[in-house]
Order: structure tokens, then C-alpha cells, then sequence
């Protein structure tokens, strides 16, 4: 049985400093399992952080921003274990008007490689004592 597709609501962001998107309205994301992502206003993004080759297979759009600023957020705070927050990332992308196979191209990407994000804000939460 699949899961139902979350209500993903509209996404503002606007133009950061060093090439990042700054979230200019809170940004809401419902899964049928009744959990609920806030992304608040201000929150600062860069969108899809990923190698240049696989940007350009993917030709980034703005389907995929809504996917990738939760996915962001998720991994900034890690309010869920990096598996969770992948897989949440992957049912926003299916909210896409991309094809299933690159939503889960994507998805395997944050897969393999976001262990250095994660790493690198695990660090700086850990600076601050940030209890997860």
C-alpha cells in the first residue's frame, strides 16, 4: 500500500546573501501521518546542493525547491534521524511535476552524500548544545 502524497503549501523565497535563498513566508509541509514541517520565515537555503554534473542531468525547478528546502531544514535542525528526513524529502519530490525517476535519483543522491551536510550541522548543533 502507498502512502498518501503530503499537502505541500506554497513556498516565497527570496534572494540571500552568498548565493542562498532566505524563506520569506512560513513554509508548511502535512503528511498523512498527521506530522507537520514549519519551515519559518528566514530560514536560509541554497536550494539543491548537489554536484554540478547531476545539477545539470536534473535541470533544478521549481518543483523540486519545495522538496529540497524541507530537506534542508530537516537537515539543519535533525529534528528526525537523516533516513527519516531523506524519505520525507522523497515524498515531497513525488508532489513534483518531475518523473518518478528523477525523484528517486535525487533521493539517492541525498542518500550518498549527505552525510557531510549532516555531519557539518550535527557539528555546529553540538557547538551550541542543541539537545535532539
Amino acid at each position: 500500500m502507498s502512502m498518501p502524497l503530503p499537502k505541500v503549501g506554497e513556498l516565497i523565497v527570496r534572494d540571500g546573501p552568498n548565493s542562498s535563498w532566505v524563506v520569506h513566508q512560513p513554509f508548511e509541509v502535512l503528511f498523512s501521518t498527521n506530522i507537520k514541517f514549519v519551515v519559518p520565515v528566514g530560514f536560509s537555503t541554497d536550494l539543491l546542493s548537489s554536484p554540478m554534473l547531476i545539477r545539470c542531468w536534473l535541470r533544478q525547478r521549481a518543483d523540486t525547491e519545495k522538496a529540497a528546502v524541507l530537506h534542508d531544514f530537516l537537515y539543519s535542525t535533525q529534528l528526525l534521524s537523516r533516513s527519516l528526513s531523506d524519505h520525507y524529502f522523497y515524498l515531497v519530490l513525488l508532489t513534483a511535476d518531475i518523473t518518478d525517476i528523477k525523484a528517486k535519483s535525487m533521493w539517492k543522491a541525498v542518500t550518498l552524500w549527505g552525510r557531510f551536510p549532516w555531519k557539518k550541522y550535527k557539528k555546529k548543533l553540538d557547538i551550541i548544545g542543541h539537545k535532539r
